[in-house]
């Protein structure tokens, strides 16, 4: 049967499909004069056949009685290649382009385009400020994934055992960009997991516009995101770095053992504290500074003497550091732009703190400024991540100067592989249904599983013990993963110095939290 004209015209001009036009202007005489010729013609013999062919709009085909015909809905990547190597199958059975403006090409496992495999996505910053964050965030999710798939992990959709692939995607630094890679990656290709965003104010913005909107689409679970989720996430928000909460009461407690040893000479300091106005900066604001007044900025219940500021840009930061007067504390909570301001305060005719204080999201600009004029004052207080997990994760990626922060973005994406590991329903899997596995990760009496361990260890054993109903109980790269009920973590935290170079942070004290107080009390102790 020779193709019908319409046939012919609503597939793309593909080299297929030019040299199908070219031979059926040669087989044109033959074709009016030779019926064998004609009966021998077939447009396909089998679905795989019509991967090349779209509908005009641009829905995949099947091979019906030797047609390409209309496909009610694609069921494997394959069918969609037609479109580019980029294309996929979505959960609704659509074709979707993985990449966009903030989101690449999928990375397959083994680098290996395939039909068996989930979608999941990832966001991050690959340029700006936490440039440097987000590429160590995504060294760790693709080791992860490779230890997942080394370990025999999969995932099972009924019978069939399928792998994980992984669309990553740039926030750039903006949470416009952001929420676009995540509606991207929750509605256009209704992935089941997205990891990251890392950043605080983009976080809440995709939780709130995509993870919940999209509940079974979009499951979001971020590597170094500190903010306390103040909303109705729909238990869809999880977090491996201890909450703000935490972190920044533990300065209070550094503040208060640091006055009784004597550090400042005096048992009234005075301290400066200057904080981001955004998510980040405001939620270890309200950490630190417990103590309120009435129409009065909240106060730092450990000191008598203090100011408190903000700033919303560098150049207002840099404003802010002109107006203070002298001090003996000085604390900054922001971004990468903390280094910046600590440059602009030696700048000034002020004498230099005994104490400079700064967090987590800033221990990365602060080390690459190489400064050892700061090796005596300066404290970066934030999680106790120098784990024999994380040496082990060094070693197995033959990488011993990663930065601590890659063990909290390999242990965000193996929980979410585990928990997708644990799926048991020929239904797609679904961020719900990842949600409804984490309470099966945090089990004190479960099975004990270390992600310190070999893969073909420790993943196995956790695949394992899921299929056959069993619980476990994680120790992450980045120490105990024991999530509460929000999705946070209470964890120990530590007080880091520079070395001699200046360029690296080392544990000076380690604090030991009591996680069963509110707000957080804990004991700091020098580090053996």
């Amino acid at each position: 049967m020779l193709p019908t004209l319409s046939s012919i015209l609503r597939r793309p001009f593909s080299s297929r499909t030019r040299a199908g036009l070219f031979a059926l202007a040669g087989l044109g005489g033959l074709a009016l004069g030779a019926c064998s010729a004609v009966l021998d013609f077939t447009e396909c013999r089998e679905d795989v056949d019509c991967a090349d062919f779209f509908t005009t709009d641009q829905k995949p085909m099947q091979c019906d009685n030797q047609q390409c015909v209309a496909r009610a809905r694609c069921t494997s990547n394959s069918q969609c290649t037609g479109l580019g190597d980029e294309y996929i199958c979505n959960l609704s059975g659509s074709c979707a382009k993985t990449t966009s403006d903030q989101c690449a090409a999928p990375i397959y496992p083994g680098d290996m385009a395939s039909d068996k495999v989930v979608f999941i996505g990832s966001i991050v910053a690959r340029k700006g400020d936490d440039a440097a964050l987000g590429a160590a965030a995504e060294k760790g999710f693709k080791a992860a994934l490779d230890d997942f798939h080394a370990g025999g992990g999969t995932v099972n959709i009924g019978d069939e055992a399928q792998m994980v692939a992984l669309v990553p995607c740039d926030s750039g630094g903006s949470v416009v960009q952001a929420v676009a890679a995540a509606r991207h990656l929750g509605t256009g290709l209704t992935v089941p997991a997205i990891l990251g965003p890392l950043d605080d104010d983009e976080l809440v913005k995709v939780a709130q516009d995509v993870s919940i909107a999209n509940g079974v689409l979009a499951y979001t679970h971020s590597p170094s995101a500190t903010t306390d989720i103040d909303f109705d996430d729909k238990s869809l928000v999880w977090l491996t770095n201890p909450l703000a909460e935490f972190q920044g009461r533990a300065f209070g407690e550094h503040l208060q053992h640091e006055i009784d040893a004597g550090v400042f000479d005096t048992t009234d300091p005075a301290a400066t504290l200057l904080f981001a106005q955004d998510e980040y900066g405001y939620s270890m604001y309200y950490a630190l500074a417990t103590q309120t007044q009435d129409g009065q900025p909240n106060r730092i219940p450990e000191i008598n003497s203090q100011v408190v500021s903000s700033y919303s840009n560098l150049d207002t930061g840099k404003l802010r550091i002109d107006s203070f007067g002298d001090t003996d504390v000085l604390i900054i909570l922001g971004g990468a732009e903390v280094a910046e301001l600590l440059k602009h305060f030696k700048t000034t005719s002020k004498p230099w703190p005994r104490r400079v204080y700064v967090a987590q999201r800033s221990f990365a600009a602060v080390k690459a400024l190489g400064d050892t004029t700061l090796i005596d004052s300066l404290r970066a207080i934030g999680p106790d991540l120098e784990t024999e997990g994380l040496a082990a994760l060094r070693k197995r990626l033959a990488d011993p100067a990663a930065p601590a922060e890659i063990g909290l973005a390999y242990d965000a994406a193996m929980v979410t592989l585990l928990a997708m590991s644990s799926h048991t329903s020929s239904e797609p899997i679904t961020g719900v249904s990842i949600r409804a596995a984490m309470g099966k990760l945090n089990d004190a009496a479960g099975t004990a599983v270390s992600f310190g361990d070999a893969p073909a260890v420790f993943v196995k054993a956790a695949v394992a013990a899921l299929r056959a109903g069993k619980t476990l109980n994680l120790t992450g790269v980045s120490g105990p993963l024991d999530y509460r009920k929000d999705g946070s973590i209470c964890g120990d935290m530590a007080a880091y110095g520079l070395d001699a170079t200046g360029k690296a942070l080392v544990p000076v004290e380690r604090f030991t939290a009591d996680c069963s107080q509110s707000p957080i009390t804990g004991t700091w102790a020098p580090v053996p």
